[in-house]
């Protein structure tokens, strides 16, 4: 990846290409980068609100948690 905003990109549309969830392991197979770093950006991406996991993240990036797309904020005119 030449940047992060590229890796994050990638990291989205391998969870959206998917559409169920994923851990850091797929997610490096998926995108190419390592593991570490896809567990990084998954992490990252959970604190944006971009995707989400049910496990309760720390300091440290959990290259097992399950990440999946947020659902789409609703349009705020209604749609």
């Amino acid at each position: 990846m030449n940047n992060i905003h590229d890796t994050r990109q990638a990291v989205i549309d391998a969870l959206q290409k998917t559409g169920t969830p994923m851990d850091a392991y797929q997610v490096a197979k998926a995108t190419g980068v390592s593991p570490i770093q896809a567990a990084r950006t998954l992490t990252k991406l959970a604190a944006k609100g971009l995707v989400q996991t049910d496990t309760q993240l720390g300091a440290e990036a959990d290259l097992s948690a399950q990440f999946r797309l947020a659902p789409a904020p609703k349009d705020a005119a209604g749609g």
